[in-house]
């Protein structure tokens, strides 16, 4: 799993992260106006479900807090305010994950809804979990350090809040030196730092992975995987080279043209179409895969065509394959999504095919 921060200028995220910022620095007594001065956000805005700022935005407000604060572990302390509640469907789809390795599946597929401002990868060695946090955005050198105290912070809490009592990060791993605030760093983190590492990194026991998280509902799983679904198609088509494929594909339901004829057509290389898509958290099959399911469910729910045919024109070569994908995609059965009790033209009621 390997996830690059997000687009710079694109206006597509909410304001979950400045809120946090801003309410930390108000315990300073620094006041909004100041914490958001040059960002273009206004107080108003951090608490409009509708309003969505950039990533660039986002950064004017870190380098906003690096100077408007003394405590030089102000980005670990704000990063501990923020547990999965503050992420909207994104941190719901963490905690009522079946596991710790699904909900990693989750911050894979679903990471570009919680404005990401730092690059991501994960990876298990001997018997340990590593999270890696590295700059995907070629930040200046101190407004990398307090992006990174930041998300440390975020990690931290998250994985706690995932994972429930017991549960604790083995060790840090920073590769910017020691200084003399390492107590209070290491006590906001729950855990010993390693300095001047090859990487910056959270890292704790593999046996966490497959372990039930205690908060795991398969039911609510569903149903938020879902959102997030519709979240990142949303954004996927407003944004970017995956929004430009995604059209493309929805252009053409029943003939999708493969990533070969697509890169043709956008005068690029398919290697140059990846690596693009790479870029931006996603990739064709991916995209294909969204545009099919949310394709099949709008079928289902507003046409009266039957599932074979949905499925043929999906592109899939038998109803059974359908059926697989669709569980795959959903956690649920395309009868699940039919309108029960569907009136028909003449006002009797009918029921639905099954699925």
């Amino acid at each position: 799993m390997r996830t690059s921060g997000a687009r710079l200028d694109e206006v597509i995220h909410p304001m979950h992260k400045a809120l946090v910022l801003v309410e930390a620095l108000a315990k300073e007594s620094v006041d909004a106006g100041r914490a958001l001065e040059g960002s273009g956000l206004r107080e108003c805005d951090l608490t409009n479900p509708a309003a969505r700022m950039s990533a660039r935005q986002l950064l004017t407000v870190c380098r906003n807090a690096m100077s408007l604060t003394s405590d030089p572990v102000f980005a670990i302390r704000a990063g501990r305010r923020v547990h999965a509640t503050h992420l909207g469907f994104f941190g719901f789809a963490l905690i009522c994950s079946e596991t710790q390795r699904v909900a990693l599946e989750c911050v894979s597929r679903y990471r570009a809804l919680s404005t990401p401002i730092i690059g991501v990868d994960f990876r298990e060695e001997d018997g340990r979990c590593v999270l890696e946090y590295f700059d995907s955005l070629d930040l200046e050198d101190d407004l990398f350090r307090f992006v990174l105290d930041f998300q440390l912070g975020i990690g931290v809490t998250l994985l706690q809040d995932q994972n429930g009592e017991g549960f604790a990060v083995d060790a840090i791993r920073v590769c910017y030196p020691e200084s003399t605030d390492t107590g209070e760093r290491e006590g906001l983190l729950e855990a010993p730092i390693e300095f001047e590492c090859g990487e910056n990194a959270l890292v704790w026991d593999a046996r966490w992975l497959d372990r039930p998280q205690p908060y795991a509902n398969s039911l609510t799983s569903v149903l938020v995987r879902e959102a997030c679904e519709r979240m990142l198609a949303g954004v996927q088509a407003e944004t970017g080279t995956a929004g430009v494929v995604a059209r493309m594909l929805v252009e053409e339901p029943g003939r999708f043209p493969g990533i070969e004829e697509i890169s043709a057509r956008l005068h690029m290389t398919s290697r140059t179409l990846r690596r693009k898509l790479q870029a931006e958290g996603t990739a064709y099959a991916s995209i294909l895969a969204s545009v099919r399911k949310d394709l099949a469910i709008r079928y289902l729910r507003t046409t009266r065509m039957k599932t074979a045919e949905i499925a043929e024109s999906l592109g899939f070569s038998d109803v059974a394959s359908f059926r697989q994908a669709f569980r795959k995609w959903t956690g649920r059965l395309p009868s699940d999504y039919r309108a029960r009790g569907r009136v028909t033209s003449s006002g009797r009621s009918e029921l639905a095919e099954s699925g």
